[in-house]
């Protein structure tokens, strides 16, 4: 006869991690939490049996608990998963829990008048805003992209004015935001404003020069203006084409009236408008056509 001894196979801890969601919660917010265990033996050493450890000695059993941090921090998250043979393996991850980010302003509004200013003359802008009644406005800020200094105003209104004169004319991006004590300034919320130079009611501003495939010209007319049409001459004054135009941008794609491509070179643009029945025109401006 012959002795047979049968020994069980050895047993190894099964390998633990655990994910999160969401990444980057925040208080009060549930925690989803999902464990991930791979057991080295084969068969696997199944069911498992699992122990949590949160903040301030919370616990679960669960394999996919979730859990509510009532305050911000850093905190450890421990989980311990037991085999059915008694293995055990763990696994401590760090998770930063921040506070609820509290509401800025929403900027609903900004105006300016007159909406066609020249140089020199006064512009009143008006802003409009809401805010958290628990929250509200403290200050108010902008900036009126010609290169002056940004203004802040300390001011609770909901709807605010502020005046500034331009010395230049042109294409200017005004911006606006406001803040409140707790949520922080508000994103900036912009608008183009074209201010014209002296004795000019209708402005134009070149946004492609030289011009390769085309050329867009923004076209600023006055409230109340009919009738707009814009010229494209060649250097020796000809008429290249002529279309109807309003307030915006008209982009010209280089050809003439009959639909040909125009030589490269320079060409001149000129922009009228009926205003308060009287024919209004537009500075010359410049386009070099260069492929």
């Amino acid at each position: 006869t012959k002795q047979l001894v049968v020994t069980s196979r050895p047993n190894q801890p099964p390998v633990v991690d655990f994910t999160w969601s969401p990444a980057s919660p925040t208080v009060g917010q549930p925690v989803a939490f999902a464990a991930v265990v791979t057991d080295p033996d084969t068969p696997p050493d199944t069911p498992f049996t699992f122990s949590w450890r949160f903040e301030e000695g919370a616990t679960s059993t669960a394999q996919t608990p979730t859990y509510v941090y009532t305050r911000a921090g850093t905190f450890t998250v421990r989980l311990e998963v037991t085999d059915r043979r008694g293995g055990r393996g763990s696994r401590e991850r760090e998770i930063t829990v921040s506070e609820v980010p509290q509401p800025t302003p929403s900027i609903t509004g900004l105006s300016a008048s007159p909406t066609l200013p020249e140089v020199t003359q006064e512009v009143v802008f008006s802003a409009s805003a809401t805010a958290p009644a628990r929250d509200p406005i403290v200050e108010w800020s902008w900036d009126f992209g010609d290169g002056t200094p940004v203004q802040t105003v300390s001011s609770g209104a909901t709807t605010v004015t502020f005046r500034h004169t331009y010395t230049k004319f042109g294409l200017f991006i005004v911006r606006v935001r406001a803040r409140n004590a707790q949520g922080g300034w508000s994103p900036w919320l912009s608008r183009d404003l074209y201010v014209r130079p002296k004795g000019v009611l209708i402005g134009t501003q070149l946004q492609d020069n030289p011009a390769s495939t085309s050329a867009r010209i923004q076209i600023f007319l006055p409230p109340g203006a009919t009738g707009g049409k814009i010229q494209i001459f060649d250097a020796l004054g000809r008429l290249v084409l002529e279309k109807t135009v309003a307030s915006g941008t008209f982009t010209w794609d280089l050809k003439d009236g009959n639909g040909r491509r125009v030589p490269d070179g320079l060409y001149s643009y000129l922009v009228t408008a009926t205003v308060a029945g009287k024919t209004e025109r537009s500075e010359i401006g410049k386009i070099l056509v260069l492929r």
